[in-house]
């Protein structure tokens, strides 16, 4: 809300979103992506086999080789994007706006290390049972970022300087990030000397495990990467990166609460069935886990496909965000929100892949749905500009669930998948008719006030959401959703 109240939706914010992006690329592949799903395994095996002494070596043996490679990796890109003349990048943004784009770049950059490493703090804890500290350092980075939206007016006149002093900001919150998850590790006795025996068996089964993961998720960032380049490229004007970056953080926030938290708290869980060989277990935890994230992320997805424009003002129309921002913006959230039940499930399935130690199917799929989403992407860039991307990411991940549903079904012999699907479609009917009830309840309160003023905004999101919510939960209840009477009565006792 702040940065885009700071910035608008425009060149600056376009060139700064494509400049994160790239650290936030290594941060998928390596820190959330390849490094903890291939630690994780590796670490719950070397602890049960070989001790927690041998599980920390390995852990401060990775934590140095990570360091080393990603400290190179940092070096190299600064110097490329200081040294190298914007012309080499063949760009057809304007000159100022590429200069931009690769001086926040060059500044961002020294966050893959922080982040990196931040996401390998958070993958030993986990293992060890530590939930609290990792997933609160988001906020913290958060905390730090809104602080250096707030100084930075003080600090410079235009926005182009502006967004350095953000960019700055989001370099101390990195290091914040780090700095709390001490105090949780020195609990838990987990060294953090550098160990400098890369050839033990267990980082060379690491690595086993994560090129092929590597391999597996590099086209999928590079791909969305290139979405940025695509829009950057094929929509006309400024803005298409700010608006879809804006409708992608509100998608985030259900994804982040429903299909990342349950894939992390599950991952250990399937790991140990995995190691022991339980494939009956693996396959009840995944049906059961695939079947609360979709209970829980379709209704929120019609909810914020019903709430798009509303939402959107409530939280972004303001500072230099204009209306017009906040209908685009609504547009391309809309067809975002259509494949959340699907990257909610891809963030469980994909773990349970990982702890059968099988990373070479992900990746494979992962690649040909790469392939898939260049093409929709080119297709739908055109009639649909900035929601013609959004729309072939929700298609793709569609795609990429199903097919290894079906691979999980009958390679892995996980059993209870098709009672997700039946699952699937009474969340699906049920969320229809709360997505009705919630936009006419919203159209409502824009009819009943003629002035727009704040607290018209706030009618219009959140007695439609909370009506919402309780239209859902009442009909789950009355139909006997087993997936309601899992959840609800556990909430109730926390």
């Amino acid at each position: 809300m702040a940065f885009a109240a700071l910035l608008g939706a425009g060149a600056v914010m376009d060139a700064f979103v494509v400049a994160f992006r790239i650290p936030n690329l290594f941060r998928e592949i390596f820190g959330e992506g390849a490094v903890s799903s291939a630690f994780v395994p590796v670490f719950a095996g070397e602890d049960r086999e070989s001790g927690r002494k041998a599980a920390f070596h390995f852990f401060q043996s990775i934590l140095t080789l990570l360091s080393l490679v990603l400290a190179a990796i940092k070096l190299l890109w600064v110097a490329a994007a200081l040294l190298l003349p914007p012309e080499i990048y063949g760009s057809r943004a304007p000159r100022e706006k590429v200069e931009l784009m690769l001086t926040l770049a060059a500044m961002l950059f020294p966050y893959v290390l922080l982040v990196n490493v931040m996401a390998l703090f958070m993958a030993v804890l986990n293992s060890l049972g530590s939930f609290f500290s990792p997933a609160i350092a988001p906020a913290v980075l958060n905390v730090f970022w809104i602080a250096g939206i707030a100084v930075a007016p003080a600090l410079a006149d235009a926005p182009e300087d502006q967004v350095k002093v953000v960019a700055g900001a989001i370099l101390a919150g990195g290091v914040a990030q780090l700095l709390l998850q001490m105090p949780s590790l020195r609990r838990r006795g987990v060294p953090l000397a550098p160990r400098f025996r890369f050839r033990s068996p267990s980082v060379k089964r690491m690595l086993v495990l994560m090129v092929p993961m590597v391999v597996g998720l590099a086209p999928v960032q590079v791909n969305v990467f290139l979405d940025s380049i695509i829009a950057e490229a094929c929509v006309p004007g400024d803005g298409a990166n700010s608006w879809l970056n804006c409708a992608n953080r509100l998608m985030q926030f259900p994804l982040a609460l429903i299909g990342i938290a349950l894939g992390i708290v599950v991952f250990p869980v399937f790991s140990r069935a995995a190691k022991a060989g339980d494939r009956t277990g693996l396959g009840k935890t995944l049906s059961e886990s695939l079947g609360i994230s979709t209970w829980l992320s379709m209704p929120a997805m019609a909810g914020l496909i019903a709430l798009a424009a509303p939402l959107t003002a409530l939280l972004f129309e303001r500072g230099r965000f204009t209306a017009g921002d906040t209908a685009e913006t609504a547009f391309v959230l809309s067809f975002y929100c259509l494949g959340l039940p699907f990257y909610c499930g891809l963030h469980i399935l994909t773990r349970a892949f990982y702890s059968l130690e099988d990373a070479r199917t992900p990746m494979k799929v992962g690649a040909i749905m790469v392939l898939v989403n260049l093409a929709l992407n080119l297709t739908l860039v055109w009639p649909l500009r900035a929601a013609g991307l959004a729309l072939a990411t929700a298609l793709t991940a569609g795609g990429n669930l199903l097919v290894l549903a079906i691979i999980a079904r009958r390679r892995h012999r996980l059993r209870g998948l098709r009672g997700v699907l039946r699952g699937l479609l009474r969340s699906l009917a049920l969320s229809a008719v709360m997505g009705a009830a919630v936009f006419l309840l919203s159209r409502f309160f824009l009819g009943a006030f003629s002035e727009r003023s704040e607290l018209h905004r706030l009618l219009r999101v959140f007695p439609p959401l909370l009506a919402g919510a309780g239209l859902y939960i009442g009909l789950s209840l009355l139909l006997r959703v087993p997936e309601a009477r899992a959840v609800l009565p556990r909430l109730r006792r926390r």
